[in-house]
């Protein structure tokens, strides 16, 4: 990720490009981008307005660099002394090399930018090391193949390597490898279809480590220029358990990495809030432990109903049924009551669906097989939990390990549901059984 940084530099709205103001930008990975503008006596910064839709900065640095920096917003305004005027500004995005009008300015045909662990996961070095004895070896280096995909008809991509030149000196040998992602478009996109494609590999390869991930850096290509692009991530502390492991490591998905990452992005727009609702899961503290649980439920619930649940079956035979009773009743008023209270009556439970769902990755869920009543015993311990959470009664507080089991349930739910979203880009039940660590499996 990006060091703190602090540049200085001239500043001026697009639309009022006569009045440029002195000011320092100030960014890092776990911080806000931060404008501090100062205009000089018989100048003042009301150009710049408050209480605004989110307006683009320009600006450039003591060396003359362009930098454009996004969805700004005005702070606060205090004063200095002497007549000087200082404010605040925060910023979503900063781009570094250009002045650009929009996010969605239509000007980008290449990206390429890279993961914090994407070198451990990967696991593919170019470096070698031959020892002929103890005092004596040699060290090579040969940069790895890259590793092509597409996504859709106008995406190419490819997994791809970054070496540097060997610094050598008396002491020590420093050789650095960084893998990376590099996607090229047939058509000029904006920066904001660029980066939404940025977090939907970023989704994925979270999905497949199971530990959180940050971009380190995004590089976007305008012609034949190379942009710097940053913005502040949501979760700026990776949450570290100190393990090695990951729920498939790259070498067993390598040959099918490309289809799974084309039905990913094909199947984002079905699933977008399921894939979003388990990715900021993955990693999270404790701290909000009952919110997280309600979540990954909410998430349960919405891939069973959009992917799995027979709808239009469902609510055929319901019809017949609610016709059948609904002939039973005689008052106008209680009939149409009643109309109401079961129109979505065909909508199957929570216990239903997680019983469907657990069913269909039984295999690789469990490290042993499990009775029958031990799976019930599980789904009502979660539908009970589900329904204290929604429907809160302090009478039905439970003994004092209870923090512990939620706990226990959500990572019983995350995983399911990441078997769930792997099954539908092609690595189904089996390969998860044949393929995961036990550690992702549970006893009951």
């Amino acid at each position: 990720m990006v060091a703190n940084e602090s540049i200085n530099g001239y500043w001026y709205l697009p639309t009022n490009a006569e009045v440029h103001c002195y000011g320092q930008l100030t960014f890092g990975p776990l911080t806000s981008p931060r404008l501090t503008l100062t205009a000089i006596p018989d100048h003042d910064l009301s150009a710049f307005p408050f209480n605004s839709d989110d307006y683009v900065i320009w600006g450039y640095d003591t060396k003359g660099e362009f930098i454009t920096l996004f969805g700004c917003n005005r702070l606060d305004i205090s004063y200095a002394g002497q007549g000087v005027q200082t404010s605040l500004f925060n910023a979503q995005y900063i781009l570094f090399g250009e002045h650009i009008a929009s996010l969605d300015d239509k000007e980008f045909d290449k990206v390429r930018f890279s993961f914090e662990g994407l070198e451990d996961w990967m696991n593919i070095f170019g470096h070698n090391i031959n020892f002929r004895s103890a005092q004596s070896f040699t060290i090579s280096y040969e940069s790895p193949t890259d590793i092509p995909f597409d996504i859709d008809n106008d995406t190419s991509g490819r997994l791809t390597f970054w070496n540097n030149r060997p610094q050598i000196n008396k002491r020590e040998i420093i050789l650095l490898q960084e893998s990376l992602v590099k996607l090229d478009f047939k058509k000029s996109l904006s920066l904001e279809t660029i980066l939404a494609y940025v977090w939907r590999i970023q989704q994925f390869i979270t999905l497949l480590m199971f530990d959180q991930t940050k971009v380190k850096w995004i590089f976007v290509d305008k012609g034949d220029k190379e942009l710097r692009l940053f913005y502040r991530q949501q979760n700026p502390e990776i949450l570290k358990d100190g393990r090695t492991l990951y729920l498939l490591r790259f070498h067993l998905i390598k040959q099918q990495l490309g289809p799974a990452l084309m039905m990913w992005f094909s199947m984002a727009d079905e699933l977008s809030p399921i894939m979003n609702i388990l990715h900021a899961s993955i990693g999270e503290s404790v701290e909000f432990a009952h919110n997280n649980f309600l979540n990954i439920i909410q998430a349960v619930e919405a891939f069973h109903r959009r992917k799995i649940q027979l709808t239009e079956q469902l609510k055929s035979e319901n019809q017949l049924l609610v016709y059948r009773i609904l002939g039973d009743i005689k008052d106008p008023e209680d009939k149409e009551w009643l109309k109401r209270r079961l129109a979505k009556s065909y909508e199957p439970n929570l216990r239903t669906r997680l019983k469907a769902l657990i069913a269909q990755h039984q295999t690789a869920l469990f490290a042993d097989p499990p009775a029958d009543k031990q799976i019930s015993r599980l789904i009502n311990n979660i539908v009970e939990k589900r329904n204290y959470f929604t429907h809160y009664d302090s009478s039905l507080e439970k003994d004092e390990d209870e923090t512990t089991k939620l706990l226990s349930y959500i990572r019983f739910l995350k995983t399911l549901l990441a078997f769930c979203l792997l099954d539908q880009v092609g690595f189904n039940s089996d390969f998860l059984k044949a393929n995961i660590y036990n550690r992702f499996r549970f006893k009951i």
